[in-house]
């Protein structure tokens, strides 16, 4: 099976995402990423890799799945155990994932807090009669 590695030749902790699962993961310092695709029809597309800033964002491109390894360790991600389907509307990953966020994701490195969490505004439903 082909796969591709990179490496974080940094001192610092590199943020890895991976789309659409949205997986994060962390890279540490001097230690090798490797993505595997295991496609459902047998031909494997290498993902692409963006990066931005301190980050990478991994856009799968092959129905199936990603074994996504770390030092040599297989990581625990949705994109190890949930299939992208073959069809996604005849489009891209990206172009998925920048439709279904009005063309406007934005990666919160870590996990961290949404800063723009206290200007959503939500709907409020009556409550429903008993």
């Amino acid at each position: 099976m082909s796969s591709i590695q990179t490496s974080n030749g940094t001192t610092a902790p590199l943020t890895v995402w991976i789309e659409p699962w949205c997986d994060e993961l962390v890279l540490p310092p001097r230690s090798e990423l490797s993505l595997t695709p295991q496609p459902d029809n047998g031909h494997a597309i290498m993902p692409d890799i963006e990066v931005i800033e301190d980050r990478l964002v991994i856009w799968a491109m092959t129905p199936g799945t990603l074994t996504v390894t770390i030092d040599g360790v297989v990581q625990d991600t949705g994109c190890r155990t949930i299939p992208l389907p073959a069809e996604l509307f005849g489009m891209s990953v990206k172009n998925l994932v920048g439709v279904v966020f009005g063309g406007h994701p934005a990666t919160r490195p870590d996990g961290a807090a949404n800063p723009r969490a206290d200007s959503v505004q939500y709907a409020s439903y009556p409550a429903a009669a008993k």
